[in-house]
């Protein structure tokens, strides 16, 4: 198994991840909810977690070199297995900062 190569395609997913994060921070923002207003530490905890996914994702993504053919079967299991841990793990991370959730009710 080619580890490099999965890496460097997770670092690429949890770049997305981060990117695709940032639009329903937006829409919360720009939502007016009665009057409701999302308080800073919720905030606070999004711009952490798109964070987290945007350095681990660049810092793997410049790592790690992909090397296309070197990529088979047992690597895309692999890249699937670990891109859902890592996304749920950092899925979880507003849930466990701003005290919401433990880890295993965030996680799961």
């Amino acid at each position: 198994m080619h580890i490099p190569s999965v890496l460097n395609i997770i670092g690429n997913l949890l770049l997305v991840l981060g990117g695709t994060m940032l639009i329903p921070m937006g829409v919360a923002l720009g939502l007016d909810d009665g009057g409701k207003a999302l308080e800073e530490h919720e905030v606070l905890s999004f711009f952490i977690a798109i964070a987290a996914a945007l350095i681990v994702g660049g810092t793997l993504r410049t790592i790690f070199e992909l090397q296309v053919d070197r990529v088979g079967n047992r690597e895309g299991a692999a890249t699937v297995t670990f891109t859902w841990l890592s996304f749920s793990l950092i899925g979880a991370l507003p849930y466990m900062i701003t005290g919401a959730a433990g880890l295993t009710d965030a996680y799961f």
